[in-house]
């Protein structure tokens, strides 16, 4: 987690130690310009295509040197695993990208 004018603030594996974290910095941070960049490695078609209908205009290369992209016009289910980015999102795509990529026995 970080912002464009500083370093990383946490490094965690644990999902709910990174919200909860958020969710304390969000308590007291200025938010009325916030966007968010997302940027997930996605391995199944089963997290891609929700990922996809959040995020359109999604910039996607394809893992490993394989060459897929979306720079090049390719579908990305042809080539997983990918790795997803969007930029600058409003803050309200979290929850539902968080939804796609998570288990949902998990959230």
């Amino acid at each position: 987690m970080s912002n464009s004018y500083a370093q990383p603030i946490l490094r965690t594996a644990d999902l709910s130690e990174g919200l909860r974290s958020v969710e304390r910095l969000l308590g007291i941070a200025d938010l009325r310009d916030l966007e968010v960049d997302f940027e997930v490695f996605v391995s199944s078609a089963h997290v891609l295509t929700p990922l996809l209908k959040l995020f359109p205009d999604a910039e996607w290369w394809a893992e490993g040197g394989r060459g897929g992209s979306s720079a090049k016009g390719d579908d990305p289910s042809a080539h997983l695993p990918v790795r997803l980015r969007s930029w600058a999102t409003p803050p309200e795509a979290v929850g539902p990208s968080l939804g796609a990529t998570t288990p949902s026995s998990s959230m």
